[in-house]
């Protein structure tokens, strides 16, 4: 009896709650992928006409109803020839890294190009001011700035940074992986304890890491030294060999295992 109540449990219970489980991460684990995409504002649309056709046939609005049903058979087809790049960039990494470990693998990528740029610029002594979102979102300073959509590189950033660019003053805005927008503003602190030498940049680093949970990477223009602020706190003691590893912390990410050698 023992037994067959195990099997019960397990068929009728458990496995429901395992298959739920499985389809709910499947499913968020693709969202993130066409996050990054311009496919993801006709995503939206499209659920919003879902849950218009759903509440037109609940509420009896037949012709509504019909009319709709027959628009979203049209944008399916559409959709799959408008968006041919972005399906085939989900299955190329779905072939590549699987479906658990495509999307950290690129983040960890894009880090190693955040901080070979940085130390290149902090060399040089060229000003940078970088923002990573985390959980708060940053549109409303986003939308100050220049949107760009464009996928973190070494050559980028050096770019936009550098005082020949007319964006080179503000911020660039990195979002899951991606830069979103640059020569943004961000607030300043209002706080007066702060070291002396500190300039516009430090302060606007202090004063966005006050208002959200992003964390800013600055590039000091004077001494060349690296900066990092979280929590409205900011640590001025980075060094460029640790730079990836501190924000792999920061960032909640975790560090590749390293290949043994044979």
């Amino acid at each position: 009896m023992e037994f067959l109540k195990d099997i019960y449990f397990f068929r009728e219970i458990l496995l429901p709650v395992i298959d739920i489980f499985v389809v709910y991460y499947l499913v968020y684990r693709v969202y993130l992928i066409i996050a990054e995409t311009r496919a993801i504002a006709a995503l939206k649309g499209i659920i919003l006409i879902v849950a218009v056709t759903l509440a037109a046939n609940f509420l009896g609005l037949e012709t509504l109803g019909w009319l709709l049903e027959r628009f979203l058979g049209v944008a399916a087809i559409a959709l799959i020839v408008l968006f041919q790049p972005e399906l085939r960039r989900v299955l190329m990494k779905v072939g590549q890294g699987g479906l658990l470990t495509m999307y950290m693998d690129d983040r960890r990528d894009y880090l190693k190009d955040v901080n070979e740029s940085v130390e290149f610029m902090a060399q040089r002594r060229m000003g940078a001011l970088i923002v990573f979102e985390r959980g708060v979102g940053l549109k409303n300073y986003v939308e100050t700035g220049t949107p760009l959509d464009a996928a973190v590189s070494f050559e980028l950033l050096i770019s936009l940074f550098s005082k020949e660019s007319p964006l080179h003053d503000g911020a660039v805005i990195i979002q899951h992986k991606r830069i979103s927008a640059a020569g943004c503003y961000l607030p300043l602190t209002q706080r007066r304890d702060i070291r002396k030498e500190y300039g516009t940049r430090h302060r606007a680093a202090i004063g966005l890491s006050e208002e959200t949970d992003a964390a800013i990477l600055v590039v000091s223009e004077e001494t060349g030294e690296i900066s990092l602020a979280v929590d409205g706190k900011i640590r001025s003691d980075i060094r460029q060999e640790k730079l990836t590893e501190t924000l792999i912390k920061v960032l909640g990410e975790r560090e590749k295992p390293r290949k043994k050698k044979k």
